[in-house]
């Protein structure tokens, strides 16, 4: 008897990561996220805002960002069964609580505001879940939160201005040891004022800040998703974001075209039109 071929088939953990490559979603924000201001490099939040280069995940990485929203609904269980008052629905909409600033263009969306933390019972916190790998942990560990993650700080910021609290919460898990870290953060208006009036300047400026480096193997540029746009000559995503003629507008996310005169959707942005013309990146 002739035996029959064998024929190659995908492993079933190959099959889930393209499941989740293939249903990844859009990437492109209609906002400027207050988890992104905090970047240290300006130009990255620039080209972020404006959709100028899609980012490229394989499915195993897009797994494990999603490690991540998985965490929330489990801690904020675990807050309450410990006795804590947790907000993390806004009555009125079922939904987060969300931060908006300069017609929507700007803001985020906290996990939850908490009472009843045994560090600080009578304090309403601010929280931000994160979840790290063994050794991004011991270095928080190590450093404390400000010198290993300033762009949570800065996140944290922004929502304790935004919820009109005085102190947050930066709860993080090791997702190998499932060990639980919490850092309490005061709030600096000082700190909330720059980085909010630094996302004004990004969304409503055209240039493109300075790079953090004009070496591209600085190890900030040689590891960004925008490193070919920054540093080299790869072509941004055509959208009215990119565009000459877009421009932003304080009005519910929305932009303006200079050339037809109209207002801009968020669909409308997406799409563009054939009278596109490259903004200076």
């Amino acid at each position: 008897m002739v035996k029959m071929p064998k024929i190659p088939t995908a492993s079933t953990a190959e099959a889930i990561y393209k499941n989740w490559e293939l249903n990844a979603g859009d990437w492109r924000r209609p906002h400027l996220g207050a988890s992104v201001i905090g970047h240290e490099c300006r130009r990255n939040i620039f080209y972020v805002y404006r959709w100028a280069y899609p980012p490229h995940f394989p499915g195993r990485m897009l797994r494990l960002f999603d490690r991540g929203f998985r965490e929330e609904p489990v801690f904020i269980n675990e807050l309450r069964r410990i006795g804590c008052t947790v907000w993390d629905k806004d009555p009125d909409t079922g939904k987060q609580f969300l931060i908006s600033h300069f017609g929507g263009h700007f803001g985020g969306s906290g996990d939850a505001v908490v009472l009843g933390l045994p560090e600080s019972q009578k304090t309403p916190h601010a929280v931000d879940f994160k979840t790290f790998n063994d050794k991004t942990f011991k270095e928080l560990e190590r450093k404390g939160v400000e010198k290993a993650k300033p762009q949570h700080v800065t996140q944290l910021q922004i929502y304790m201005e935004g919820f009109g609290v005085k102190r947050a919460a930066h709860i993080a898990v090791n997702k190998n040891d499932d060990r639980i870290r919490i850092e309490r953060i005061k709030f600096d208006p000082k700190a909330a004022k720059l980085a909010i009036n630094l996302a004004c300047d990004i969304i409503f400026n055209s240039i493109p800040p300075s790079r953090i480096s004009d070496d591209p193997t600085f190890y900030v540029c040689k590891f960004c998703n925008h490193h070919d746009v920054c540093h080299g000559n790869a072509n941004v995503i055509a959208s009215c974001r990119t565009c000459v003629h877009g421009c932003p507008i304080p009005k519910d996310t929305m932009w303006n075209c200079g050339l037809h005169k109209k207002d801009l959707t968020i669909p409308e942005q997406k799409a563009g039109c054939r009278q596109y013309e490259r903004a200076k990146m």
